[in-house]
């Protein structure tokens, strides 16, 4: 082994700590470039950037796909698993206990009345993911228009997964991707067939987890293939997951109150690691343990798996002239979704004059970069004054 190859329990300890003191994707992205590039240096610059657009096109949270192939890159499969694990320890436990908190609670009035502040934290947070997002979802006018008639057209309860189809599909004839047209490397069937196993056998795992939470209880089983929804529907960043959630569970299945994703997503924000651990608060509604550990589990594993799998071919695939276009599509059409989603929360949290004031008072401060940590406390306490 290259002796600048750390053990397992190393790697492994590096994405703990990186789990347990990161918040916010961007800033996830840059502590493990930090841990893994310029300090250990594990991996080179390129590498890490190799990596980071790789994952870019894949679905799930981009900062645990990137945590799993970097550690991929170090370590091989070994070290995916252990930078997967690690990384998401952190989070998985904070949300866990969040959730038995507030739903043990969620009846004491003294209690939930604290939440009541924060619809606004997230109505700032969504605006400014959308602003930040922006120069990568909607590159130009044709994005913007997609985006726009996305958005339209699920305000007026165009079922979304036709929506994200449609645009996919859209993506790849109005997009123009000349820096992709290279010609195609063939990969090699029987190097595709001799690692096509372990995926398999992984795959097969995680079906037979769906079908046992079946067996056990059908809505833990719709609980799964919703997040296994969620997951691979998510590209482009946490927050386009989020869209995807709050049309899973409160506008398809009801599971929960508008204010109650509103203040798991808060939640959410609080813990370390990707804002996509709000399904676990979702779960835990649902089905309590049982329910947030299937949660965790298929809003997580969906993509690491198809993450193992094409690793090998990762090369290859970045050549493909239609996948950076369909990438785009979606994008736009997440764009969109955002947007309904800040519509509907803004109905809901902007009641009087004073709040209008209190919510461009939260999206400046997110523009200078303040933690939303510091914006759910500040939510808290003013709550907590005014009730």
């Amino acid at each position: 082994m290259d002796s600048n190859k750390p053990s397992l329990l190393k790697l492994a300890l590096a994405f703990f700590k990186i789990g347990l003191t990161s918040w916010g994707g961007p800033a996830i992205i840059a502590q493990i470039k930090k841990e893994t590039v310029d300090k250990k240096k594990w991996v080179t610059e390129e590498e890490f950037k190799e990596s980071l657009g790789f994952c870019q096109m894949l679905p799930g949270a981009i900062a645990v796909q990137t945590s799993a192939h970097v550690g991929y890159r170090i370590a091989g499969a070994a070290g995916s698993v252990a930078a997967f694990i690690a990384y998401t320890i952190p989070t998985v436990v904070f949300m866990f206990i969040l959730s038995f908190v507030y739903f043990r609670f969620e009846g004491v009035p003294s209690f939930i009345n604290l939440f009541d502040g924060l619809g606004l934290v997230v109505v700032a947070i969504i605006a400014d993911a959308i602003l930040s997002m922006r120069k990568v979802a909607i590159s130009n006018m044709r994005g913007l228009v997609l985006a726009f008639l996305a958005a339209a057209a699920l305000l007026m309860k165009a079922p979304p997964v036709a929506v994200l189809l449609c645009s996919c599909l859209i993506g790849v004839v109005i997009f123009d991707k000349r820096a992709q047209r290279d010609e195609l490397n063939r990969i090699k069937t029987s190097v595709f067939l001799k690692r096509l196993y372990g995926p398999l056998l992984c795959a097969a795992v995680f079906f037979a987890g769906l079908f046992l939470a079946g067996v056990y209880s059908p809505g833990l089983r719709d609980l799964g293939l919703s997040m296994t929804k969620v997951n691979l529907l998510a590209f482009g960043g946490g927050y386009t997951a989020v869209a995807v959630m709050y049309q899973e569970s409160v506008l398809r299945t009801g599971w929960l109150t508008m204010k109650e994703f509103v203040n798991g997503l808060a939640l959410g924000q609080v813990t370390p690691g990707p804002v996509i651990i709000t399904a676990t608060f979702i779960g835990y509604k649902v089905g309590g343990f049982r329910g947030a550990s299937v949660a965790t589990v298929f809003v997580l594993l969906p993509s690491y798996l198809i993450l193992v799998f094409l690793s090998p071919f990762f090369n290859e695939l970045r050549s493909l002239p239609f996948v950076g276009r369909m990438t785009q599509g979606l994008l736009s059409a997440f764009m969109g979704m955002l947007f309904q989603l800040l519509v509907h929360l803004s109905r809901e949290s902007l009641t009087q004059w004073w709040t209008l004031l209190l919510l461009a008072a939260y999206f400046i401060l997110l523009r200078f970069k303040v933690s939303p940590i510091f914006l759910v406390a500040a939510s808290l306490v003013i709550s907590a004054i005014m009730n």
